[in-house]
């Protein structure tokens, strides 16, 4: 009974690194929960009558960006968004759901970056002290009720990090390039939307083309003909292997 005592007192001095992540995501999740009662800011509001092409036909500016009336169309890439939106504000219309908007957008945030970690280090022990880290340090002081104001900002840094995840995963060891256009394609859209959604989109932007890179690492370069290359050796041996006979070769 005394040694079990003793580890357990061991274990509570020294913790490992999924009890440390899973210590802080417990933390950081009662703080988001609690930002249902932070009080809803005016922007939150405000940002919301902008984004109404899909009703109006025109994007109505809050600040004088596009000439004296401050009307503008969106391109028509923008319209699946603005429709969403729409549809969003139009049925979900009171201030208890922009809350409640803003805090899952904060929880879903936090549950890519769990699996981001889980990306970046295979190993389980360093893997638990990386999300511990990010986890406590988005834990402190205000930030996690600024986090959960439903702004556009939001969906930009979700779909950041949704980018990110998307071109770091490891490529499947068969069909990689068609895997690899698939994800380049589902990067594209999803910078669709973050540029659909604000102006900073632009800023942001810079993260989905490099995942590009990383997904689809210059496929019509040095790289591509490099794989070209292995391919054409492999062809080659299993035809000479199959003594010119293409049918057994295939």
């Amino acid at each position: 009974m005394s040694a079990t005592v003793g580890e357990r007192f061991a274990r509570w001095r020294s913790p490992t690194g999924p009890s440390l992540a899973k210590l802080s995501l417990t933390v950081l999740t009662i703080l988001l929960c609690a930002g249902l009662l932070v009080p809803v800011y005016t922007d939150e509001i405000a940002w919301r009558f902008e984004k109404r092409s899909a009703l109006d036909g025109v994007d109505r500016m809050l600040s004088d960006l596009c000439g004296p009336h401050t009307f503008a169309r969106p391109p028509l890439f923008m319209e699946p968004v603005r429709w969403f939106s729409a549809t969003a504000n139009l049925w979900l219309d009171t201030p208890a759901f922009v809350r409640f908007e803003g805090v899952l957008c904060a929880l879903g945030w936090v549950a890519l970056v769990w699996h981001l970690a889980e990306v970046l280090e295979p190993q389980a022990e360093r893997r638990g002290q990386l999300r511990a880290l990010i986890l406590s340090v988005v834990s402190l002081g205000m930030l996690p009720w600024l986090m959960v104001m439903s702004r556009p900002e939001q969906v930009l840094i979700l779909v950041s990090t949704t980018c990110a995840s998307l071109a770091l995963a490891p490529l499947p060891p068969l069909r990689a390039r068609r895997s690899a256009w698939l994800r380049s394609s589902a990067i594209v859209l999803l910078s669709a939307v973050m540029l659909s959604y604000h102006l900073k989109g632009v800023l942001y932007a810079a993260v989905p083309f490099a995942g590009i890179l990383l997904s689809c690492p210059l496929l019509s370069g040095p790289l591509a003909m490099t794989v070209w290359t292995e391919e054409g050796t492999t062809n080659a041996f299993e035809e000479a292997q199959a003594r010119g006979d293409h049918r057994q070769a295939a």
